[in-house]
């Protein structure tokens, strides 16, 4: 399993995409992070007509990235599976689908990292809820999401899982909320989403963010990204730190977990 990149490394090679720069050897395979964000990049690419699309097109002979562009720009079901699976790398479609491939979280959790059945729990319940924010908060409305893609990998004792989409971002989602109109930026937004659990929906508060974020424990990295802000929180032996910023604008919301 690569090891994760940071947001720094990530807008580090969507740089290089867009110079019409081959893969850089110095970074080795896109980290499953790497390759959520850079599928989304692609899209993006792809829509505008710029020229990085060409780069980013040969750039998909990285395996990674390869299928994370192949689950967002079709349909790949999770399908009734329930075997452990070391690494997977599927389309988010439906509630059905993400249940199942979260189901499969869990046993790889317990049959191939070692974890603990509470911990494979609480990590892919974790998982399942930010794939669920993709169709539900992604689009205008639950029945119009944003195409998504959702992926893990699992080895001993390690693991990462990450969700991204392509559509309209933290800020507009949070604004259908009358609650949120005041917010003004997508670092706003996030930092709502964040420290106060907001939500579009008007009653109760937003559960998955939090939940990704308590499913660190005492070792992980958890990294969110919507449209041009980010924030990156590092957990580890000597507690906490976090990171908050702009980056370069990318359709929707980008979010990595990782016990590296």
């Amino acid at each position: 399993m690569e090891p994760e990149l940071s947001t720094h490394d990530i807008s580090e090679l969507r740089f290089l995409v867009q110079q019409g720069e081959p893969l850089p050897v110095r970074l080795g395979s896109c980290s499953l992070a790497g390759a959520v964000h850079l599928a989304c990049s692609g899209w993006l690419w792809q829509q505008s007509r710029s020229p990085a699309f060409a780069t980013f097109r040969g750039w998909l002979e990285d395996p990674r990235l390869a299928l994370a562009w192949e689950a967002l720009t079709s349909n790949r079901s999770a399908g009734v599976d329930y075997a452990a699976h070391a690494a997977e790398i599927l389309t988010v479609t439906d509630e059905d689908s993400q249940a199942r491939f979260a189901n499969r979280f869990r046993k790889s959790l317990e049959e191939i990292g070692g974890f603990s059945a509470s911990e494979a729990r609480g990590l892919a319940g974790a998982l399942q809820e930010l794939a669920d924010n993709v169709t539900q908060h992604s689009g205008p409305a639950v029945m119009a999401p944003a195409s998504g893609v959702m992926a893990y990998e699992v080895s001993h004792e390690r693991f990462t899982f990450a969700v991204g989409d392509i559509g309209r971002g933290a800020l507009a989602s949070l604004h259908d909320n009358p609650h949120w109109t005041a917010l003004q930026s997508e670092e706003e937004a996030l930092r709502a989403i964040l420290e106060q659990n907001a939500s579009r929906r008007r009653v109760g508060p937003g559960m998955g963010f939090r939940n990704a974020v308590r499913a660190l424990a005492d070792l992980g990295q958890l990294s969110v990204g919507s449209g041009d802000a980010y924030s990156d929180v590092v957990a580890d032996a000597r507690g906490r730190t976090g990171a908050a910023g702009r980056r370069a604008p990318l359709p929707g919301v980008q979010v990595a977990l990782a016990r590296p």
